[in-house]
């Protein structure tokens, strides 16, 4: 299960249905708070995390799961519509497994499928998206 956090619900829809196409479930919440409130209940394999989600910014959600010692070997990987390098930097320092700049939904899809793919028994080794 791949959780995808994104405000915009028809960009979430589009990423859900890309990801199911790929083979993969997928589950959309709209923020930060809602996310946290999901993992309390479930491990998702992935996580797709907007930057800029409501409530709580995908930064701040991502440190909390990060420094969580249960959920700290899941993949986070923050979105973004516009990449900029302080964001970047950013996404690193808080303990992101990548950062995303969403071209399309199918891109996103084939990306998170070929980390998952390929994805070596050590949670931090081949990260390259």
């Amino acid at each position: 299960m791949i959780l995808i956090v994104e405000s915009d619900l028809g960009l979430a829809e589009r990423l859900r249905r890309s990801l199911q196409d790929a083979g993969h479930e997928a589950h959309a919440v709209a923020d930060g708070l809602e996310a946290l409130r999901w993992l309390r209940g479930a491990t998702p394999e992935l996580i797709l995390m907007d930057q800029s989600a409501p409530w709580m910014d995908g930064f701040r959600v991502c440190r909390l799961i990060k420094f969580h010692r249960k959920r700290q070997q899941i993949p986070v990987f923050l979105m973004t519509l516009v990449a900029d390098q302080e964001h970047h930097e950013l996404a690193r320092m808080v303990g992101s497994d990548g950062y995303i700049e969403i071209k399309n939904p199918q891109d996103v899809a084939h990306q998170v499928h070929q980390f998952l793919s390929s994805r070596p028994s050590s949670p931090k080794a081949g990260l390259s998206l």
